[in-house]
């Protein structure tokens, strides 16, 4: 599963940048992904892969104008990881960007905005029941964080330091 989708991501990658700048750019996004020293976690059974294949996937389609396959990727997004729900983010910047600028490399209306994001928000809920179906809690997925030596939490953003110091400099 994870080969097909570093495979699938690639192809993804390739035809989302070489429809922005050129196949010779693309090609060399796509060397330097595989290239990046932690890139062989795209071809072991950990969600890195999926993750950026549904990622990049969505950005395709909706490059591609095809809504209905974007948003079933939008959808999948968080229940690949669910820090996907902040595709949301860059879906309403883009949108308020449109407006503001008059242009965008994406086709979109406020009603493709709020069928991507009502997609992500359905994704998020099912990964949400999901956890509640197998843990008989919503929250497992997040509790589960904390037993993780990096301690993934978006307080690590306020206190960069002491993340520092706890994953690269303290070894005890």
């Amino acid at each position: 599963v994870s080969t097909f989708c570093s495979i699938t991501m690639l192809y993804f990658l390739y035809n989302f940048v070489s429809k922005l700048y050129s196949e010779k750019i693309a090609f060399y996004s796509g060397m330097f992904l595989l290239a990046f020293p932690t890139s062989f976690f795209f071809s072991i059974m950990y969600s890195e892969s999926s993750f950026l294949m549904v990622a990049l996937g969505f950005f395709y389609f909706w490059q591609k104008d095809k809504y209905l396959p974007a948003a079933l990727m939008a959808f999948l997004l968080p229940l690949a990881r669910p820090l996907g729900i902040l595709l949301i983010v860059p879906i309403l910047a883009q949108a308020i960007w449109k407006r503001w600028e008059g242009k965008s490399i994406f086709n979109s209306t406020w009603s493709i905005t709020a069928l991507f994001c009502g997609a992500c928000l359905f994704g998020f809920g099912a990964y949400l029941l999901s956890m509640y179906l197998f843990t008989g809690s919503v929250w497992a997925g997040f509790d589960a964080q904390r037993s993780f030596v990096s301690g993934f939490s978006l307080s690590n953003l306020f206190h960069p330091i002491d993340w520092l110091m706890r994953n690269f400099i303290d070894t005890t």
